[in-house]
């Protein structure tokens, strides 16, 4: 998957996130799960966003791996919302695998990076 592949599918999984936000309960205790799930859902993409072919190569790292860790956070919240019975299964399957790939795209051009001198 290219840069921009993974900036283009992060964007639409974003949207994704968003939409599943504004179907989940509403309810006090579990606000925080929701909110968590929408800032680390759209955050994937934002952070991939900020990089340039400009930047360093100690910056574009950095972003990498930030956003490795919202992708790697945001199956988590994916996981327990539906253990916890907010998602169908079907909705949960097709989520999980987005996050997914996009958590092996990160991880594929962290390892390239890797190969690399900063």
């Amino acid at each position: 998957m290219t840069d921009k592949n993974v900036k283009t599918k992060s964007y639409d999984f974003a949207l994704k996130i968003i939409e599943l936000y504004r179907k989940l309960p509403k309810e006090k205790q579990d606000f925080f799960l929701s909110k968590q799930l929408l800032r680390s859902g759209t955050a994937i993409g934002a952070k991939l966003e900020t990089v340039s072919e400009k930047d360093s190569k100690k910056d574009l790292f950095l972003q990498l791996n930030l956003s490795r860790k919202d992708v790697n956070e945001t199956g988590y919240l994916l996981r327990l919302l539906n253990d916890i019975g907010y998602l169908s299964k079907d909705h949960f399957s097709a989520l999980i695998m987005e996050c997914d790939e996009i958590a092996a795209a990160l991880k594929e051009m962290i390892g390239k990076m890797k190969k690399f001198p900063l």
